[in-house]
């Protein structure tokens, strides 16, 4: 008798420890389904929602470790490979390992690796048929770059609050840029250094960026769509310049003449013809010179002549 009640109460006891509680209120459940339908009356009852995103919880404390993420000022740690920032070095230490060259996982359509597989399920959404490229509803009022996160707008925003105290200035060519890691890209450009290397085709590049945007001419990845005519491009730069076929835009003019061009590249090839105009101009010139100063020697050589 008083083993069975010994058992009695040691099953009881099992059964309130094995018990699962709400943190909202206290209450105990005996399965995790209760407990799960339970918590649903306290999202409708009290929660609470991030006014940058659509994150909501039912605890004020997550809700403010969760705002963090929107202070800029938290990411204090950079990628030295592409400049992405982090709160902790802990989760820029992780990043670092996807500028790795070990990738195991690889696309089954167009053979690109990745490290991660998480990364290759994100790249392999490009290949669905109804993909549709993210819209890019946050705008900076500075210079009217658009993201697809209001985030990362934040974080491109620190660029424009650099003061002139905070500024890398390149010692070569006097351009100033708003941090170390850019400073020393951009500083590849005179040295000649291509640290990041195509494992495909072996060419180098100053940046990993650079490098990524190239890998996309051996996938055929083309991320970059045009809201018009469907038409998809590997770069954004590529892409903006040919909306501007579309809306007419032609921001850089010629110095020289009335036309104007959808792009640098383009003025820059225009120029070239007043360069050669200007040289043809100058050869003409010089030799009507000569011919001159040589009818000149003739009269002079003609005059002594007819004297003696």
């Amino acid at each position: 008798m008083h083993l069975k009640m010994h058992e009695s109460h040691s099953e009881e006891q099992m059964q309130q420890d094995e018990q699962l509680v709400c943190e909202n209120c206290g209450c105990t459940f005996m399965t995790i389904l209760e407990l799960r339908e339970h918590q649903k009356k306290h999202v409708a009852e009290d929660c609470f929602s991030c006014d940058n995103c659509d994150y909501v919880t039912t605890r004020k404390e997550n809700l403010i470790t969760h705002q963090k993420c929107h202070n800029v000022s938290n990411y204090k740690y950079q990628c030295e490979e592409c400049g992405e920032q982090f709160q902790s070095k802990s989760n820029c230490q992780v990043h670092l390992l996807s500028h790795a060259s070990e990738k195991s996982f690889q696309c089954d359509v167009c053979n690109a690796t990745f490290r991660y597989r998480q990364g290759l399920r994100l790249h392999s959404k490009l290949h669905q048929p109804d993909y549709v490229q993210p819209q890019r509803k946050h705008h900076c009022e500075l210079c009217n770059k658009r993201f697809s996160r209001r985030q990362v707008l934040l974080m491109h925003m620190k660029t424009h609050d650099a003061g002139p105290q905070n500024e890398y200035v390149c010692t070569i060519c006097s351009k100033s840029v708003s941090s170390k890691t850019y400073l020393a890209v951009h500083q590849r450009k005179h040295t000649g250094e291509k640290p990041h290397v195509c494992d495909v085709c072996g060419k180098g590049f100053i940046s990993q960026n650079y490098l990524s945007v190239h890998r996309r001419t051996h996938t055929g990845e083309k991320p970059h769509q045009c809201t018009h005519c469907k038409k998809r491009f590997t770069q954004r730069t590529t892409l903006v310049v040919h909306l501007r076929g579309h809306t007419g835009d032609r921001p850089y003019p010629c110095t020289y003449c009335h036309k104007s061009f959808a792009s640098k590249t383009m003025l820059n090839s225009h120029l070239k013809t007043h360069a050669k105009q200007n040289a043809r101009q100058q050869q003409e010139q010089q030799q009507q010179h000569q011919e001159s100063s040589q009818q000149e020697e003739e009269s002079v050589y003609e005059t002594v002549t007819i004297v003696l």
